[in-house]
């Protein structure tokens, strides 16, 4: 995941899902779900790592033993082979021998709910229209499948976050010679096809979607139609792979929006979030969708223990690194006791696996908090702490937070890959501010009251205004542009 380039967006969705900072339930367990009432036990939940540092399948190989002793039940593992499948050549199978190999000996005891990293991104020209460019797509699917099927994994993550050409936006200077619900015709029947071709290799597949179709709900609302929304065409993939679902199978929702959810309310006001969400699949998949969609939660460990010293996220705003961590650990605890299952904990800034070549790099006290959660969680034992003291506060300084938008251009057309220095630096970036999307648009997040400037760079242009300066800042700027020219 890209998280500074998607958080206002999940930023959105978090609010539709958790309106109050309440958490009276905090100091009791809350009911379990349908599954443990019904069978009598609490439903099985299962912590699983995805982040910067994913292992690939050689260094899972040889390092399975060390990493058997991390506190997850799973992982996701990025293979050799690639990331993408959206490709208008496929892959060679010969790449993704290596992987298998490598996945069949690895010898799991502890870790055995492992799911393989698939990134949406389409190749640039790949069209959704092409049989040639779909059937490329299908053979990539089939292989990815074999190779899961190699390792006993359980199947995909699926990052539908365009980290490159967006494949799921629909307007007409895309689509100059077909309406939307041509479109969405087509988009369903690739869906349908992509699940088939995983189901050929694995009929009982989990496919954890990490943003699902109530990320496209809270899209279309905000638009005003689904046509609209910057990933309408999402909607319709999923739809497809409805039609064909193995009734063993399970598409599950990876709710990336609640990074930013800060009550137990907000946590279990999701189901019903994403019981109205069906109204965007088919009528004749909603008992699908109702049955075989399945809930996760994400909890976003540098967003909330302030690892990138950025305003925008939460642990920015937070007074000490006690207050970080036991917003983290009430994070942890009410993901896993709402969540149908999976709970995902992202991280960027770390190494729980050692696989960046600096050996295990965590915050202290964050892998005993994850055990302790865990523990607490299949016990059925209370949190035992609120955050109701020092929430409001927070919250109030969060929600006070400011933010400059506009566009960045040359000749009139929008310039990506601008640098826009706030004086906040991150690892490198910049805690603030986004560098300017391919069409020219940039946000920077700011804390109240801000007082500094905001600079535009990049090599071999000047800017007109050079920068944008502000003194105590405490409402949004729209549209602070910056012209660019050659030098």
């Amino acid at each position: 995941m890209n998280s500074k380039r998607v958080i206002l967006a999940a930023l959105s969705l978090s609010v539709l899902v958790c309106a109050s900072y309440s958490d009276s339930s905090a100091s009791q367990p809350t009911a379990p779900s349908s599954q443990a009432v019904n069978s009598g036990q609490p439903a099985k939940k299962s912590l699983i790592e995805l982040g910067w540092d994913a292992p690939t399948p050689d260094y899972l190989r040889a390092n399975i033993a060390a990493m058997e002793q991390r506190p997850f039940n799973g992982l996701m593992v990025n293979l050799n082979a690639g990331k993408t499948i959206f490709n208008k050549t496929a892959y060679p199978e010969s790449a993704f021998s290596k992987d298998q190999r490598d996945l069949s000996a690895t010898k799991f005891k502890h870790l055995d709910q492992n799911f393989i990293t698939i990134w949406s991104a389409r190749e640039d020209n790949w069209d959704w229209f092409s049989d040639s460019d779909w059937a490329a797509a299908a053979t990539n699917a089939r292989n990815f499948a074999k190779t899961a099927k190699a390792g006993r994994f359980k199947g995909f993550v699926f990052d539908p976050e365009p980290y490159g050409t967006n494949p799921w936006s629909y307007n007409a200077q895309l689509y100059p010679t077909r309406n939307f619900a041509s479109v969405q015709a087509k988009v369903r029947q690739r869906g349908a096809a992509f699940l088939k071709a995983i189901q050929s290799e694995l009929p009982a597949v989990k496919i954890m979607t990490l943003f699902g179709v109530t990320h496209i709900k809270a899209q279309a609302e905000e638009a005003g139609s689904l046509e609209k929304a910057d990933w309408a065409l999402l909607a319709a993939f999923i739809d497809g792979m409805l039609d064909v679902i193995d009734p063993q199978a399970q598409l599950i929702d990876g709710h990336e929006g609640s990074y930013y959810l800060t009550s137990a309310q907000g946590f279990e006001d999701f189901r019903q979030y994403k019981r109205s969400a069906k109204e965007y699949v088919s009528v004749e998949n909603r008992s699908k969708y109702d049955n075989q969609v399945k809930i996760a939660h994400a909890v976003f460990v540098d967003g909330l223990l302030n690892l990138w010293k950025s305003p925008r996220f939460l642990g920015y705003y937070l007074q000490n690194d006690s207050q970080r961590q036991q917003v983290l650990e009430h994070n942890t605890y009410h993901a896993l006791q709402t969540s149908d299952e999976y709970v995902w904990v992202y991280n960027e800034n770390m190494d729980w696996w050692g696989s960046k070549g600096k050996g295990v790099q965590l915050p202290a006290g964050l892998e005993a908090m994850m055990r302790r959660t865990a523990l607490a969680i299949s016990t059925q034992q209370p949190l035992g702490f609120n955050i109701e003291t020092f929430m409001p506060e927070v919250l109030r300084r969060f929600n006070a937070k400011v933010q400059v938008t506009g566009r960045v251009t040359q000749n009139g057309q929008g310039l990506g890959g601008v640098y826009l220095d706030s004086g906040q630096s991150m690892n490198g970036g910049d805690a603030s501010c986004q560098p300017s999307q391919p069409d020219g648009y940039y946000v920077c997040i700011l804390p109240p009251n801000w007082t500094g400037k905001i600079i535009p760079s990049s090599a071999g242009f000047t800017f007109s205004p050079a920068e944008f300066t502000v003194s105590n800042l405490t409402k949004n700027v729209d549209d602070q542009n910056f012209a660019a020219s050659k030098k």
